[in-house]
């Protein structure tokens, strides 16, 4: 789920109720990879929805937006880092 603050925008993963979608954007000649989330009614975790327009992508209440491929595998291996300490975490209860 998707909840606004006054000063945080979080973003809660784990109901299938948050929609990811994945494309780009040309804004004025560069371009953008983006990951895009929204609400929505549940659905089965671990599905990517696929690729947005980016007539669409602009629409979504959360827009990550990365303008070179490093800017995307740091997030990509904070990811990973998040995922790792979760697993150690569950093991340790």
């Amino acid at each position: 789920m998707i909840k606004r603050g006054s000063r945080k925008t979080k973003l809660i993963f784990g109901t299938g109720d948050i929609l990811t979608y994945a494309g780009y954007m040309n804004i004025k000649g560069k371009i953008y990879a983006t990951v895009c989330s929204k609400n929505s009614f549940p659905t089965t975790i671990g599905k990517i929805n696929g690729a947005e327009t980016t007539q669409n992508v602009k629409k979504c209440p959360v827009i990550m937006m990365f303008s070179n491929i490093e800017s995307l595998d740091c997030m990509i291996q904070a990811l990973e880092h998040a995922k790792k300490a979760m697993q150690e975490a569950s093991h340790e209860t």
